[in-house]
């Protein structure tokens, strides 16, 4: 029986084709919609985000990498198979390892080398021999010549180019080492240290900076640590005069590391790199933002602010106030800097207030990795209102040194002085008349003395004062104690401040039958 004699009739060719068609029509129309709903949530948590490559290029001389541990030696190893006959009669010997950072005497775990003089002895080393290939030969590996260094501040020391490692990577691809002799009299020393650096150009909120990263812990590390450290440089401009030229940037440059936040053009970000450092990714801040004034209590009328530098945020990232032209940002009097939402504390800040200018770091900043809370970062930047960095009225001396406060005839006594307030410590003071000009440093007068109050020893604190007890100083009963007084003159930032601590000079006698 047909399907009409059941009275069910049986659809046409066209119309069973519109029923696909509406069918096929609706699948569509959902996996668009799903297509595009995913899309926007792809977007807005990718918006702005910015890829771009990264070339390896030999590292700059003297540029500050991560060194490779190494042992000196004053003979030829036995065992090295072979080395190359040297022109001079005192060559350099010695192992490199670029693996573990340990010395060792396994031959399988270093890589040997020698550094000759091709001009004779006293000419001058010039031609560096490593076994690269760890073939225990160092006559089979091409020898890497010395080269001129640039700039004027490395005179006397010598440079030699980059040598391939093969493997030598921590991924085991190959790895560039450098070698550096140090140009000074006395005992050659010789530095190996990565030999690459990873540089490119890259656009950030729509201005265009050069980019170089750096290893400076691990020179077969992986770029993608925390350490790596940052340069961004923005694109150099000259101006002329009359017949001057004069050469300018735009005043934005950040240094820092991977851990560090910037901004740029308004804009905060901060940058992922691949492992092998060949990609570096752009990530602008997308959360709120909250201001940051500088003051100085008790300073009647406004003043002005300069500051660059890291504060440290309590995330464990830290947020860049980038360098200006001349080394600053000026902000004039009252105004703030806007700073991604967080608890901060300063990390290294470089700041100018009343025309004083200081580095200032959060006083608990070393405990931090032991377990300080995170009252430490107290200054709590939110959205709602502006947050103070008071340099406070009031200063006292904190004695900086770890050192025992019993010593012995012969002993080195350190006295390292710095500022402190409540939360800050300050350090590189000086006195300016304006933040283009170097200041007077204004550093502490620091005394010892004895019960008697008869002075031994006195100077300044540049950084740290040192004094060597003499060794027939003999302390009577065995014991003396010893006065250490420091006085800061602050001129009105603080006045005048003066702290004390004591020593105890025990005779050798005595601290041996403890």
């Amino acid at each position: 029986m047909s399907t009409e004699e059941q009275g069910v009739r049986e659809p046409k060719p066209a119309e069973r084709q519109r029923g696909v068609t509406w069918k096929s029509i609706l699948v569509v129309v959902c996996l668009v919609l799903a297509m595009a709903i995913a899309a926007a949530i792809w977007a807005k948590s990718n918006a702005g985000r910015t890829t771009f490559p990264l070339k390896e290029v030999p590292v700059p001389d003297g540029w500050d990498v991560a060194g490779i541990c190494h042992s000196m030696a004053k003979a030829k190893s036995a065992n090295v198979k072979r080395y190359p006959r040297f022109v001079s009669t005192k060559p350099i010997f010695g192992q490199m390892f670029s693996k573990d950072n340990e010395r060792t005497d396994d031959p399988n775990r270093g890589y040997y080398f020698a550094i000759d003089e091709s001009g004779g002895t006293g000419k001058g080393y010039d031609m560096l021999y490593l076994d690269a290939n760890r073939n225990l030969d160092l006559t089979d590996d091409k020898p890497a010549k010395s080269h001129a260094p640039k700039g004027k501040m490395y005179a006397g020391d010598v440079f030699f180019d980059a040598v391939t490692i093969p493997g030598g990577y921590g991924d085991g691809s190959d790895l560039a080492v450098a070698a550096r002799i140090e140009g000074f009299s006395g005992p050659r020393i010789v530095f190996f240290t990565s030999g690459s650096v990873r540089q490119g150009r890259i656009k950030i909120a729509g201005r265009s900076y050069s980019i170089r990263l750096t290893r400076r812990e691990r020179a077969n590390g992986r770029y993608d640590q925390a350490s790596v450290f940052v340069q961004l440089n923005s694109p150099e401009s000259s101006i002329r005069i009359g017949r001057m030229e004069l050469w300018y940037r735009r005043g934005d440059d950040v240094d820092g590391s991977l851990s560090t936040m910037f901004p740029v053009n308004n804009t905060w970000c901060n940058l992922t790199v691949s492992p092998s450092g060949d990609t570096v990714i752009v990530h602008p801040y997308r959360g709120e933002l909250g201001l940051l004034k500088v003051s100085h209590t008790g300073k009647t009328g406004p003043s002005d602010f300069v500051a660059s530098g890291t504060l440290r945020c309590a995330s464990g990232m830290s947020a860049a106030i980038p360098s200006g032209a001349w080394g600053t940002v000026l902000h004039p009097a009252g105004s703030t800097v806007l700073l991604p939402v967080g608890d901060y504390t300063p990390e290294h800040l470089q700041i100018c207030v009343d025309h004083f200018y200081a580095t200032i770091r959060g006083r608990y900043l070393e405990c931090d990795h032991a377990g300080h809370a995170e009252s430490d970062y107290f200054l709590k930047i939110r959205r709602e209102k502006p947050c103070d960095l008071d340099i406070e009225s009031t200063a006292e001396i904190l004695w900086q040194e770890d050192g025992s406060s019993r010593v012995a005839p012969g002993d080195e006594v350190d006295v390292s002085p710095v500022l402190t307030t409540r939360t800050l410590v300050i350090q590189d003071l000086s006195q300016r008349p304006n933040v283009a000009f170097a200041g007077t440093p204004l550093y502490p007068a620091v005394r010892i003395e004895d019960s008697a109050g008869k002075t031994l020893a006195e100077g300044t604190a540049s950084d740290t004062f040192r004094w060597t007890i003499p060794a027939d100083f003999v302390p009577r009963g065995g014991s003396k104690t010893l006065k250490i007084t420091a006085t800061w003159d602050t001129k009105e930032l603080f006045g005048v401040i003066t702290g004390t601590k004591e020593i105890v000079v025990e005779s050798t006698d005595t601290r041996g039958g403890m």
